[in-house]
């Protein structure tokens, strides 16, 4: 170990010393010492890199803080959370990187054992003073941030290339150099800059302990408005909802013994179990006024129909818009839900306004164990709501419902 690489350690430890939830990411984060000369620090998402002008350019309590900064791009996962802003266009990725460097500076700025370097990206400085008096500085994630700026720039507008625009408010802004270089390039998306889904709950994990374990006023509990959240894949959501509600059941009979009791192994008597008699139902609605593609309600179905199969439960499935437009029972008789539909059996109905109260209204009728409605969610919600377990399943983005539980269905 050079020279350098001892005195970047020693810095790392002089952080774990005074942040007990820094140091619980902290030790995940490998970081090294270069001869480069024309940089302070950079990521790529995986480890940190410190060059010759981290040591040239700032005094030791401004290198922690970079070291701090730098260490949590990695653990806050900033890198694959903006992999497509990195793919639109190189200005939209280094906005990408202000939007992050902003959230982690206004933490690191409240730390009393750090010192800020001049010149830094500062929330204060990227979003307007309104926006911060309605929302604490402390409640913006990187995503709302870079959302903002974008809107701010007038980026999201028509006409002028965005990219354009984006350069432009750069340039007058005078912002360094951007820290974080990732390498989308094959798959390293996946394998080289800390992308994946298991990745995500790795992280995801560690974040919580090492908040959880964190001082009151603490560096991660002040972050805790960026930490990345891990999706569970849609599929796997919809099966463990159904399968919960229509698996069959049993239930003590107290009326005979139990099979120990029967072959004398057991000293007390023990009740035997029985399955609960008839067939559990599902209520199903597909919503056929909103922007449903064949390829989601392919995949729907399907899902649906391997959840009928391992569970025997029999499906109510109804097409409504406005009103009830068709309704049929479909039994467990080992043909896919979606040949059904598409051989003419099954006639989905509709094209009007959307009103969900309906067929909401038709499920309680029909005493459905469990409801999931295929819906873009735009329409009508009315008062009432219903007696069994809903699932809301659509393909908006960041959509919400009243009541029920609301599954995004984003990727086929």
């Amino acid at each position: 170990m050079n020279e350098k690489s001892r005195e970047l350690a020693t810095l790392a430890r002089y952080c774990v010393t005074k942040s007990p939830g820094f140091a619980a990411i902290a030790l995940w984060v490998p970081y090294f010492a270069s001869e480069t000369t024309d940089f302070v620090a950079f990521t790529d998402g995986k480890k940190v890199v410190a060059g010759e002008k981290f040591w040239s350019d700032f005094v030791p309590l401004e290198r922690a803080f970079i070291l701090c900064h730098e260490i949590l791009h990695v653990a806050l996962r900033h890198v694959p959370r903006g992999a497509a802003a990195y793919r639109v266009s190189g200005a939209h990725g280094k906005l990408w990187n202000i939007a992050c460097d902003a959230v982690i500076n206004h933490a690191l700025s409240k730390m009393s054992w750090l010192q800020a370097p001049e010149n830094g990206v500062a929330i204060e400085r990227v979003l307007k003073r309104d926006l911060l008096e309605k929302r604490p500085a402390a409640s913006w994630s990187a995503e709302a941030i870079f959302a903002q700026l974008v809107e701010q720039i007038g980026a999201a507008n028509q006409g002028e290339t965005p990219e354009e625009k984006i350069k432009e408010w750069l340039d007058a802004q005078g912002f360094d150099a951007p820290d974080m270089l990732p390498d989308f390039s094959g798959d390293a998306e996946n394998n080289g800059q800390g992308g994946g889904e298991m990745e995500s709950r790795i992280w995801a994990s560690r974040l919580s302990r090492a908040q959880a374990g964190d001082r009151p006023g603490g560096l991660l509990r002040a972050l805790s408005g960026d930490f990345p959240t891990s999706q569970t894949p849609w599929p796997q959501v919809l099966r463990a909802f159904l399968q919960d509600a229509t698996m069959p059941q049993s239930r003590e009979n107290w009326n005979r013994p139990s099979r120990r009791v029967l072959s004398g192994t057991s000293p007390v008597f023990e009740p035997a179990t029985q399955p609960e008699m008839g067939i559990r139902r599902a209520g199903i609605v597909i919503d056929t006024s909103g922007s449903i593609s064949d390829a989601l309600l392919t995949r729907f179905c399907a899902e649906i129909s391997a959840v009928q199969r391992r569970t025997g439960c029999e499906i109510v499935l109804l097409s409504a818009d406005s009103k009830v437009q068709s309704e049929v029972r479909v039994k467990n008789e080992g043909r896919a839900l979606i040949e059904r539909v598409h051989g003419g059996e099954v006639e989905l109905k509709g094209g009007g306004g959307t009103d969900f109260a309906p067929a909401l209204r038709r499920l309680n009728e029909l005493e459905v164990s469990i409801a999931l409605y295929f819906t873009d969610l735009r329409g009508a919600f009315g008062t009432q709501k219903p007696a069994m377990p809903l699932l809301w399943c659509t393909p908006t983005p960041k959509a919400s419902a009243p009541f029920g539980r609301v599954i995004w269905l984003d990727k086929i």
